[in-house]
């Protein structure tokens, strides 16, 4: 493989991942608008927990707060960013 060849791979690839991370942020951007009142809750019993892990933990349980707690207090749940 030339280096030409390398660097427009490189270049394809990270066209890929930025586009990927912009359909991430926008997905997120969507999950804080429906979920604002139980994210603020979720933040406020696990602080150690980042907003997005909360926010997905939501989606998973379709909006309801009381499900998502549940997740998360007996372990079904795992964090992203560890």
């Amino acid at each position: 493989m030339t280096t030409i060849e390398h660097n427009s791979q490189q270049t394809k690839h990270n066209s890929q991942a930025a586009a990927t991370n912009v359909a991430d942020a926008e997905e997120v951007k969507q999950l804080k608008n429906m979920y604002k009142d139980a994210l603020e809750h979720l933040k406020e019993v696990f602080a150690g927990w980042s907003e997005e892990d909360l926010l997905f933990t939501l989606q998973d349980a379709e909006g309801d707060l009381e499900t998502a707690v549940n997740r998360i207090s007996e372990g079904r749940v795992k964090r992203c960013d560890l």
